[in-house]
């Protein structure tokens, strides 16, 4: 249970608020590298990825994510915590255009708005 005296944003403390955080931002940083070391093995065998640095990269962003995931449960409840990593995949595409220059057209800038319409209903109020 989260101590009364801590900070709190929308319902979460500031620990809590961290440690989430860091869960969804570490799973969009294992999935940009697994995107790299597809685009850098493309030609070659699904065997070639597996050995590039940036897999190994996206298996070790995917550990820390499974270090930190148990202590986020431990302070928000599964069903507050979980709807939040319905934005992995908008941030994974603004990394995308970001980093790899990847495009993002207006369907995208519609789909992440519903996203962060439907996270807000499912998690942001009190219960």
């Amino acid at each position: 249970m989260a101590d009364a005296t801590q900070p709190r944003l929308q319902g979460f403390d500031l620990v809590a608020a961290s440690l989430l955080a860091v869960s969804i931002l570490v799973q969009v940083g294992a999935f940009l590298c697994q995107r790299v070391a597809g685009l850098r093995t493309a030609s070659e065998s699904a065997v070639q990825s597996w050995v590039d640095p940036f897999f190994f990269g996206s298996v070790a962003f995917l550990a820390v994510n499974g270090l930190v995931w148990p202590f986020v449960l431990r302070r928000i409840p599964l069903s507050r915590a979980y709807p939040f990593t319905a934005f992995i995949p908008p941030l994974n595409l603004v990394g995308a255009a970001a980093l790899l220059g990847e495009s993002v057209g207006g369907q995208h800038v519609v789909g992440m708005a519903l996203v962060a319409l439907g996270v807000w209903i499912l998690a942001g109020r009190d219960r």
